[in-house]
């Protein structure tokens, strides 16, 4: 459940920066409108924040908490079992 909310948030900020782009596209060329030169700023620092720094959950920083990461956590558990049951049989 975590891995697949954190794999949704990281998808959606991705598509922060073509729809940022859209809307830059779409303001008017020299509007001299306070209102317009404050958007065309505001979108062009969120254009550059999500473009250098890309989305993602971690955990602490240590690792990316997404999809990946739940397969390597089930290939460790299914070795951790198999060893068990090895040492278990060898009793």
């Amino acid at each position: 459940m975590l891995a697949y909310s954190c794999e949704c948030v990281g998808a959606e900020a991705n598509k922060m920066i073509p729809i940022t782009l859209i809307y830059l596209n779409e303001l008017p060329p020299f509007s001299g409108n306070f209102e317009s030169i404050t958007l065309e700023e505001e979108l062009t620092a969120l254009f550059e924040q999500g473009n250098i720094r890309t989305p993602v959950l971690t955990a602490a920083g240590f690792f990316t908490v997404n999809f990946a990461m739940l397969g390597f956590i089930i290939g460790s558990v299914t070795s951790y079992i198999i060893v068990t049951l090895q040492l278990v049989g060898n009793q």
